[in-house]
């Protein structure tokens, strides 16, 4: 580690970093680190606070221009995050204008469902807390394999309502995903795989101008609550000024 890397591309702070880690050494002191090390972990939460972004929601908004914004968002890769934010929305402004269940729950997009005891990516709350829909959110092409877990999962967990959001199935496990819904449906599970598009162009038609401006909210509200990076964040601002 050189001062005045010129491959850095900030050499200035480059060599703040060293610095600091130049201090460390010399001092040898184990107090003097652990002060340092929560010093950085604070200024890392200030730096956080300070990424805050306005989502300017028009008071009007077309149902051609709200899947335009929304398709423009997710045809960039984030590794699922920019799907999770999408979907998510949709299922919150499903229940609260339809009033088909109480209360959305998510989980990180980089945690495993059953790591944090959730049965998908969503759960659909009723007012009593029993999950009434599981939600697994793909922003790849369905598998075989996402289908067996996700029967697992919800079996074990007797949910009967589950939704699968993918933009297609993948081609060479079409069938047996076809035969394996059919065979769940018989044991007293229903599965459903819509294109997210294809969804939400129906749910935002029928709930007009209202549920559209409050779907185009809601991703904003999943992107800082689930502290998506801001590469993402700042994506959803441009393309809502855009409109």
């Amino acid at each position: 580690m050189e001062r005045d890397d010129k491959t850095k591309s900030d050499v200035a702070g480059w060599n703040r970093l060293l610095d600091v880690l130049d201090a460390v050494e010399k001092r040898k002191d184990a107090r003097f680190t652990q002060n340092v090390f929560r010093q950085v972990l604070l200024e890392i939460y200030r730096r956080q606070q300070t990424l805050r972004f306005t989502y300017p929601v028009p008071p009007r908004i077309s149902l051609k221009d709200t899947l335009s914004v929304s398709e423009r968002f997710v045809s960039e890769k984030s590794g699922g995050d920019r799907a999770l934010a999408l979907v998510g929305a949709l299922f919150d402004v499903i229940g609260s204008h339809f009033g088909l269940f109480a209360q959305v729950n998510r989980a990180r997009i980089n945690a495993s469902d059953e790591a944090i005891g959730q049965v998908a990516d969503l759960e659909c709350l009723d007012n009593a807390g029993k999950v009434v829909i599981a939600v697994e959110v793909k922003d790849r092409a369905l598998a075989l394999t996402d289908v067996e877990g996700t029967i697992r999962k919800t079996r074990n967990r007797e949910i009967q309502e589950v939704f699968f959001t993918a933009p297609k199935i993948h081609a060479a496990d079409a069938d047996k995903i076809n035969s394996r819904l059919n065979t769940a449906f018989a044991t007293g599970q229903s599965f459903y795989v819509f294109d997210f598009f294809v969804l939400a162009q129906a749910v935002l038609a029928l709930g007009g101008n209202a549920i559209r401006r409050g779907f185009l909210q809601e991703v904003g509200e999943h992107l800082d609550t689930w502290n998506t990076q801001p590469s993402h964040r700042q994506a959803w601002q441009r393309l809502l000024a855009s409109l």
